[in-house]
């Protein structure tokens, strides 16, 4: 079967077509024939009376507001969620396959949530779960009524399974690891870098002030925990983390630290989690119809293989979030804008969602979606006039409101951070060559210049183009590659992995004869070999190493300096007293940057210890510590918690002679719970 990218007739206008497979094509504004397991189509249901409507909508609007107010006095605001997501897989009545419906509720209600949180910062109730909850089916109600459409989702396919076995293998390859582990040992997993624990400030506090930081930047509720840069740092991934804390917790009261962290931790991995799905998902939406076992999951084994073993994992647990997120919508954009929905008043809604998705958390991406968008635009521009006035509405909204997180955060962080240097893995250059080189055999191979096709290469020359600007303005500049083209450089991997969905119809061309073990074995192998080569470390710039620790040697067994490092914070959280003086952390296991900012996260209503991190970063003689210690200001006083003996003594000798320091020094080894705690949440 060849794909959907060579049945267009040349002959045809793209912008006139139904981009959807001549099986489930029917006109904007009628429901989709869903596939029963025979692959028939139902029978369509007769519209409701106008007055049956009305009825229906008044009782589903006071369904709507009962269930959120009962679930949340029963503390189950978490179904509450899952029944916005479903409720929102029903309305998206023509968006394809339950798959296809599942990805495109979370996504836009993500972005939705992101332009929604505008809103949320200033309304009486801020992110209680039953007002968002309640909210958002309101307005789920009001489209059903509206329409007059009976609400339904379709059956489960086969092809659906090409999606959710590799997504739910990758996700449970991340989750599950995380669960069965103590506590400490779930911070040491992911402790790698000072950003992970900002963003969890910014997250909490966000669930503090109910809204989006930059409106009360200098308010008592913020300027406690966050750092000033931070206060306008694009929060949109943060504001969707702050609504689903809120609505599993039942509460909108952070509570206690530890554990708000380590759910905090949970999200990041359901972030990176959401972004597998969506590439996964969106070389499936390219591959169309060609798509079998062992055409697509040689390449959603590549997608997992480099996800898992990747430098994109290490990038991640660094702290890298935000991008991750960011990525998550401009894969989606790119997908969308190559293989449009039937419906085109879903597709602008689904697009305007995550462009503002970008916008609010990694507005870096925004010009990289603006090329396929734009594409789109021109290609199917008759399709999208004739729904003028909701191509109006979400453009006016979309351009409107997308610039506010870059002006909001001009100040603080101006374009010259470009061409910057900063901590970060160096991202093999081979890891794109041989992508990029798969994607060209592919567009070798195809039989005619498709308009997905040239969607999907015009993302791709986007963020090849982009990232090779960039390196020549570094270059230029500073005389090296710096930090944002490894950045950039994770941008070209991960579209060029899901651009390679198109050369699914490449393999199901192979002839192999009719034993089909002889075809399995070649195209694991290929597999196999491709996902060496995009992990294995392939440099081409001379001097630059590369150590990628990846999946199984610090998540699965164990990352030693994480591991001490939150073990260290752990006991000195929960075994030293919780009182007003700043904590100095100092540690022969040479962890003590590491231990310092993941104890700012955890005594987080202890305002000196952030203040102490910034000024105490690196290990210090006892000289030193007795010098910064002296010189403080009068109103600070100080606990040290250390295992050098040196430290020791001069602290305790210092705390002798000047008993108005009111110094407390403390042995780290008589803490207890040893090196290994065995306490779970």
């Amino acid at each position: 079967m060849t794909s959907q990218l060579d049945q267009d007739s040349p002959d045809q206008d793209p912008s006139a077509q139904d981009p959807a497979p001549a099986a489930t094509r029917v006109a904007d504004g009628a429901p989709p024939a869903v596939g029963r397991a025979s692959g028939a189509a139902r029978r369509p249901r007769s519209a409701p009376t106008l007055g049956r409507r009305l009825l229906l909508t008044a009782a589903g609007l006071a369904g709507a507001w009962l269930a959120a107010v009962a679930l949340h006095a029963a503390r189950a605001d978490w179904l509450l969620l899952v029944l916005v997501v479903v409720a929102t897989a029903v309305v998206l009545d023509r968006a394809g396959t339950l798959m296809d419906r599942l990805v495109l509720s979370l996504i836009t209600l993500a972005g939705t949530t992101c332009l929604a949180g505008l809103l949320f910062s200033v309304w009486p109730w801020h992110l209680h779960p039953v007002a968002l909850g309640g909210t958002a089916l309101t307005v789920v109600v009001l489209l059903w009524g509206v329409r007059g459409r009976a609400p339904s989702l379709p059956r489960p396919r086969r092809s659906d399974l090409l999606v959710a076995v590799p997504a739910g293998g990758f996700a449970a390859l991340l989750g599950i690891p995380y669960l069965v582990r103590a506590l400490p040992d779930r911070f040491g997993m992911l402790v790698l870098g000072e950003d992970l624990h900002r963003h969890f400030m910014v997250m909490d506090s966000m669930r503090r002030a109910g809204g989006y930081l930059f409106f009360t930047p200098e308010s008592a509720v913020t300027a406690q925990w966050v750092m000033h840069t931070d206060r306008t740092y694009p929060a949109g991934a943060h504001m969707v983390g702050a609504v689903l804390d809120n609505f599993l917790t039942s509460t909108t009261v952070p509570g206690d630290a530890t554990a708000a962290y380590s759910r905090f931790l949970g999200y990041d991995i359901l972030a990176y989690s959401m972004l597998g799905l969506v590439m996964i998902w969106g070389a499936r939406r390219l591959a169309g119809p060609s798509a079998r076992i062992f055409t697509f999951w040689p390449v959603a084994g590549l997608i997992c293989g480099y996800l898992l073993f990747g430098d994109l994992f290490d990038g991640w647990r660094y702290g890298f979030a935000p991008q991750v997120v960011g990525m998550t919508y401009l894969v989606f954009i790119m997908v969308l804008a190559a293989r449009p929905l039937p419906s085109t008043r879903q597709q602008i809604v689904a697009l305007s969602a995550a462009v503002l998705g970008v916008a609010f958390t990694y507005y870096l991406l925004l010009p990289l979606a603006a090329v396929p968008l734009l594409l789109y635009g021109w290609t199917y521009r008759r399709r999208l006039l004739r729904h003028w006035p909701v191509l109006l509405t979400a453009g006016v909204v979309t351009v409107a409101v997308a610039p506010i997180p870059r002006m909001k955060n001009a100040s603080d962080h101006s374009w010259a951070l470009l061409v910057q240097q900063f901590g970060i893995r160096t991202v093999p250059l081979g890891h794109a060559a041989v992508l990029l080189a798969l994607f060209v055999l592919a567009l070798a191979c195809a039989r005619r210049w498709s308009p997905m096709l040239r969607s999907v290469t015009a993302s791709v020359a986007t963020v090849v183009g982009a990232t090779a600007a960039l390196a020549a303005v570094q270059l230029y500049l500073i005389g090296t590659l710096a930090y944002f083209f490894d950045k950039m450089m994770y941008c070209v991997i991960v579209t060029a992995l899901v651009a390679a969905g198109a050369a699914t119809p490449l393999l199901g061309r192979l002839k192999l004869g009719v034993d089909g073990r002889r075809r399995m074995a070649v195209i694991a192998t290929a597999c196999v070999a491709a996902v060496a080569a995009v992990t294995g470390g392939l440099e081409v710039r001379p001097g630059v190493a590369t150590a990628n620790s990846g999946w199984v040697n610090d998540y699965l067994r164990r990352n030693p300096a994480g591991v001490v490092a939150a073990h260290l914070a752990y006991r000195v959280h929960r075994y030293t007293p919780n009182d007003d003086r700043a904590l100095i952390v100092h540690t022969r296991h040479r962890v003590d940057t590491i231990t310092m900012q993941l104890l700012c996260s955890l005594r987080r209503d202890r305002t000196t210890d952030w203040f102490t991190f910034i000024w105490l970063r690196y290990n210090r003689t006892p000289d030193e510590y007795v010098e910064s210690i002296v010189a403080s200001r009068n109103d600070r006083q100080y606990r040290v918690v250390t295992d050098d003996d040196a430290i020791l003594d001069r602290m305790r000798r210092l705390a002798a002679e000047r008993p108005d320091l009111r110094l407390d020094v403390v042995d780290e080894r008589t803490l207890p719970g040893g090196s290994r705690s065995t306490v779970r949440p």
